[in-house]
């Protein structure tokens, strides 16, 4: 079988460290504005609704599940440019259109003040974060997909994940800062501004390093026709293609959302945890969660990114009910939420250090950048975007706490059980593996 050559061009290769330090900071703005929103949803729920407790804060998750639908019309806009004006360009493009939304969001005036107009204004805003978000980490991901090495792909591609959780990490302390330094009175009335107008300087610094990476590299240097690809799946129905990504992306948002971007809300308002506890240590479990990231990521060199994808979700499906059952059955003991964390963290990292990885080599190379747009966009509106807003509304209608951990469990063993498909399927058509599949 010849071998993957889909980036042995040296002179479309940055330099590693670069690459690193690019993944590491390219979906760092996008994670922290929309990971603010959620972390202060009680406060949003009031400044933009007229009202807190829960009814504020399922109107913000009503309000960040409307910006998810702005995201498949992203990922198809910008898919398809990018592949006439390169990633660089299209990254710098999307930056922007998330960073002017979310300082008009911090100087906005609030719903005391002008009414429904500051509702339709927010939910305006937000939609054009969707729809820019849509070009984000996929484009971010094909980048560095194309500039590196075969070698060193997975470990370096890892880092994309783990700027994402770094944002949602900026976020979560930013907010768990707020709650802990001001009073109740001064974050409802200017300190809930605060995280938004610091997307200024966030934005203007990874605008900076965009730009100096743009300079040195194109991804319109890599042709299509350039690329020898033998992946038998890439020759597989688009469709089916499209599938396996979104179930793999659905899966994975669902647990990301769930367990490290509402479940801070989740510990505070149902189990009674306190909420600079509950915040803090989310940040903390992120802090950790990052480094797990990058050992997964290093380690797929030698493992294979499927197989420990494929374990990810495995594990996931069986330490999220009893890591629930800690949480649940020993509220508010703060050692409980420690130890929950800690085995989510574990399992989490298997499947966030690959699925970037995996994405891009299931994509055929003629349409790489449009296919990981639309699977992860996709799975990110169906599912991470309605998680939140799902998982709030069935426990406070129903009271029943284990519904997040069916949830998240439900949806890793489906992701598990497609990918064992996708090996049988694969063998099926070629009587040959795929080069991304490691059988367990």
């Amino acid at each position: 079988m010849k071998k993957n050559n889909h980036h042995n061009n040296s002179n479309n290769q940055v330099r590693p460290k670069k690459l690193m330090f690019l993944g590491a900071v390219v979906n760092v703005f996008e994670w922290y504005e929309f990971s603010v929103f959620i972390y202060l949803s009680a406060v949003m729920g009031y400044v933009f609704w007229g009202t807190d407790g829960i009814k504020g804060i399922l109107f913000t998750l009503s309000v960040f599940m409307t910006s998810y639908c702005a995201r498949p019309l992203g990922a198809w806009y910008f898919g398809r440019l990018s592949k006439k004006l390169g990633a660089g360009r299209v990254l710098n493009l999307t930056l922007w259109l998330m960073a002017v939304p979310t300082v008009l969001i911090g100087l906005m005036p609030t719903y005391q003040a002008v009414g429904i107009f500051a509702t339709l204004e927010l939910v305006i805003l937000r939609f054009m974060q969707g729809f820019a978000v849509g070009g984000e980490l996929p484009v971010g991901s094909v980048f560095m997909f194309e500039s590196s090495d075969n070698k060193r792909s997975g470990f370096i591609i890892s880092f994309v994940s783990a700027g994402s959780i770094t944002g949602l990490l900026l976020g979560s302390g930013v907010a768990a800062a707020l709650v802990g330094f001001l009073s109740q009175d001064d974050l409802y009335a200017w300190g809930w501004r605060v995280p938004f107008l610091l997307g200024i300087p966030m934005a203007l610094f990874i605008f900076k390093i965009r730009m100096a990476i743009h300079r040195e590299f194109s991804t319109n240097t890599v042709k299509p026709k350039e690329i020898a690809n033998d992946k038998p799946l890439a020759k597989a129905n688009r469709v089916f293609l499209w599938g396996v990504g979104i179930a793999l992306i659905g899966a994975l948002q669902v647990q990301l959302y769930t367990l490290f971007v509402w479940l801070p809300t989740y510990n505070n308002v149902f189990l009674d945890y306190l909420p600079v506890h509950a915040k803090t240590i989310n940040t903390l479990a992120m802090v950790a969660l990052v480094a797990g990231i990058l050992i997964v990521g290093y380690s797929s060199q030698r493992l294979g990114t499927w197989l420990l994808l494929k374990a990810g979700f495995l594990a996931n499906a069986l330490v999220t009910i009893p890591g629930f059952y800690i949480l649940i059955m020993y509220a508010p003991n703060i050692e409980a939420i420690i130890i929950a964390y800690g085995v989510f963290v574990v399992s989490a990292s298997l499947s966030f250090g690959t699925i970037v990885k995996t994405l891009c080599d299931l994509a055929p190379p003629y349409e790489r950048a449009l296919m990981v747009c639309i699977t992860y966009t996709w799975g990110s509106a169906f599912f991470g975007g309605v998680t939140p807003w799902l998982s709030m509304m069935v426990v406070t209608q129903t009271n029943f706490l284990w519904f997040p951990a069916l949830w998240i469990t439900l949806s890793a063993l489906l992701a598990w059980v497609i990918m064992k498909y996708v090996e049988k399927r694969a063998d099926m058509k070629t009587h040959e593996e795929l080069p991304v599949v490691d059988k367990i």
